[in-house]
């Protein structure tokens, strides 16, 4: 089934509210925005997949006019061919999941983390977590005093044999 707009539901918004809505290429510009968004590694305007280390530019593009009546402009991803030339970006940093070099639009607030899609954007943070997690579970066995890695969070000793010392230890007539 080819989706050409907005499903009835958002026409019926738009007609209510007595603004025109956003035309079939408008609409299809924007899901093809947020396809390149959400999964990344394409251009979200002329849906050509970016070769790996090609750069992708994340700037505001104009999306219609929303039923309240405002201008919506949207955060896109271009390839250098379909950026809007008027665009001033800063430099380039790389993505902290793919490495795939980011240009963010200079008018945007400077991200802590350049991240290229939706995709990036969970892998970096799962990594995250999981270093988090590893951090946590680094500890000192409480009875030989060894490093190691617990499966527990709740973990004080680093083998059998250490926990019938402390065992023993803590039950001594």
């Amino acid at each position: 089934m080819q989706d050409d707009g907005p499903d009835h539901d958002v026409k019926m918004l738009y007609a209510m509210s007595g603004v025109e809505p956003p035309t079939t290429e408008m609409w299809q510009r924007t899901r093809r925005q947020f396809k390149a968004r959400d999964q990344g590694g394409i251009c979200g305007e002329c849906d050509r997949e970016l070769a790996e280390g090609e750069p992708v530019w994340i700037v505001s593009y104009y999306a219609g006019v929303s039923p309240g009546r405002q201008s919506q402009y949207l955060l896109g991803a271009f390839c250098q061919e379909c950026l809007p030339q008027w665009k001033e970006t800063w430099q380039p940093r790389p993505c902290q999941s793919c490495g795939r070099p980011i240009h963010h639009e200079v008018d945007r607030r400077w991200r802590k983390h350049a991240l290229c899609s939706q995709v990036c954007r969970i892998n970096w943070h799962n990594a995250q977590v999981l270093e988090r997690a590893a951090e946590q579970r680094a500890k000192v066995c409480v009875v030989c005093g060894k490093h190691f890695t617990a499966t527990r969070r709740d973990a004080v000793v680093c083998s059998s044999s250490c926990r019938q010392k402390a065992y023993r230890q803590r039950h001594a007539t």
